[in-house]
């Protein structure tokens, strides 16, 4: 029983030992199957995505977010959306998923499988009856490392362009929580107008009240001061009834509760200087524009994807390598899948391929125009809103300021009518709520311009 137990260590042994072709076939089916392909650029991108996943590397419940204060401005309220808004973080794991998609596509499909067969001849089996069999699985064949590259460097392109297009989110919420706040502050602003404009016609129906006590002005006119009153008040009641309703949008977009604290503004935000040309504008957009960098990802993308459908005349193979267990006899196997008779499909696959670069070469075309126009579009408004803000301010409402002087001297001394007076006033109201919008409206273009080309240049 010793005899024959140290026999079959020493047949082991043998197995193990001896056939050192057979070892070399083993570690090379291994290293065939654990064979990943890792594109250049691939670290690069995956540095920057862990660097701007900082806010992002602990769960939300843990996370510690700054202190918002509750009269924080416009700047600040974007900084904080950044940190909490729940849409813009969802595009950073579809980026970092989508990174996670390059070794995967660059590793071999193929598995090794392991099997043992041994034959019994009457209850009874021995070492050289008895096969070790190492291959790749059946199901999936062995692919050549050009065809693995290809497909790891495709889905590096698609990784990068699921990168710009965090960005493009980051810079989208950043326009759209500016937007919001220059709502609120405008509806605030108008609010105070309205305030202000009660106050006077209160005062003017006062006026007009001691003026009929000694018979210098009708009842007619008392009602008319009465009822621009009530009209003035309801509207300064309306627009502040909007407030909760910005607010909570506002905070919405910071991933907040809609009613969390956040006071209306006290006046409106300081507007920014735009010192770029049209030209310099231009050019930041097409070099910075988020939109138009993964498109040109998603083009590279298809190209390998074209060059890897043209790849896919090239054959793939399987390898076997097997031995009986007393290693008196080795077999290795191999095969080669011929792709030719799929030659049509093949065909196909890559006039597809073809036909999907084409349309995002369209795509990109098409973006850079209406990239373009748009920040036509954002100047042109952003100038006349300019325009008209220096017209209303330098020369329109100091002009209807002193008709209103003149009117309410004129009405006090019996010279003037109750009518004159309130037209005058309705006029510097609507001139002030102008210039009060036509602010806002240049604040909201140049946020827009600040998305559209990544970054006003200075």
């Amino acid at each position: 029983m010793k005899r024959h137990v140290a026999k079959s260590v020493n047949s082991h042994q043998h197995f193990l030992l001896r056939p050192p072709c057979l070892r070399v076939s083993v570690v090379l089916l291994t290293l065939l199957t654990g064979c990943t392909v890792h594109p250049r650029g691939e670290l690069a991108a995956r540095q920057e995505a862990l660097a701007a996943g900082t806010p992002y590397a602990a769960p939300f419940e843990k996370r510690e977010l700054p202190e918002l204060q509750a009269d924080a401005g416009p700047e600040e309220l974007a900084r904080y959306a950044l940190l909490a808004n729940g849409d813009v973080e969802a595009k950073y794991w579809a980026w970092r998923a989508a990174l996670e998609q390059v070794p995967m596509a660059g590793t071999q499909k193929a598995g090794v499988e392991v099997s043992l067969e041994t034959m019994i001849t009457s209850g009874q089996s021995a070492l050289a009856d008895t096969t070790l069999r190492i291959a790749n699985d059946a199901m999936n064949s062995l692919q050549l490392p050009t065809k693995l590259g290809t497909d790891a460097q495709r889905a590096l392109h698609e990784a990068q362009a699921a990168g710009r297009r965090f960005d493009q989110a980051r810079w989208e919420l950043r326009s759209q929580v500016l937007t919001a706040y220059y709502d609120y502050a405008l509806t605030a602003e108008l609010a105070r107008l309205e305030d202000a404009n009660t106050q006077l016609l209160d005062m003017m129906a006062q006026v007009t009240e001691s003026r009929v006590a000694t018979g210098m002005a009708s009842q007619t006119d008392l009602l008319k001061a009465g009822n621009e009153t009530a009209m003035s008040r309801n509207a300064a009641a309306a627009l502040r009834g909007k407030l909760p309703g910005e607010r909570a949008a506002l905070n919405g977009l910071l991933g907040r509760p809609g009613a969390a604290a956040l006071d209306a503004p006290p006046a409106l935000p300081a507007e920014r200087d735009l010192k770029a040309g049209d030209a310099e504008l231009l050019a930041a957009a097409a070099k910075n524009n988020p939109e138009l960098e993964a498109l040109a990802h998603d083009a590279a993308a298809n190209a390998d994807a074209i060059k890897r459908a043209r790849l896919e005349y090239l054959p793939d193979f399987n390898v076997g390598i097997s031995s009986d267990l007393a290693g008196v006899t080795q077999t290795i196997m191999g095969s080669v899948v011929v792709p030719y008779l799929r030659h049509e499909a093949i065909d196909a696959g890559i006039r597809a391929a073809e036909a999907n670069l084409r349309q995002t070469e369209a795509m990109q075309r098409q973006t850079a125009r209406s990239v373009a126009a748009r920040i036509l579009g954002d100047l042109a408004m952003l100038r006349e809103a300019q325009r008209q803000t220096e017209a209303l301010e330098k020369d329109l409402i100091p002009q209807a300021q002193r008709i209103v002087e003149a009117s309410q001297t004129a009405y006090a001394s019996g010279n003037g009518g109750m009518i004159d007076l309130l037209d005058s006033q309705r006029s510097i109201l609507v001139l002030q709520r102008m210039a009060a919008e036509m602010r806002m409206e240049r604040a909201k273009q140049a946020a827009d311009l600040e998305g559209v080309c990544g970054g006003l240049p200075e």
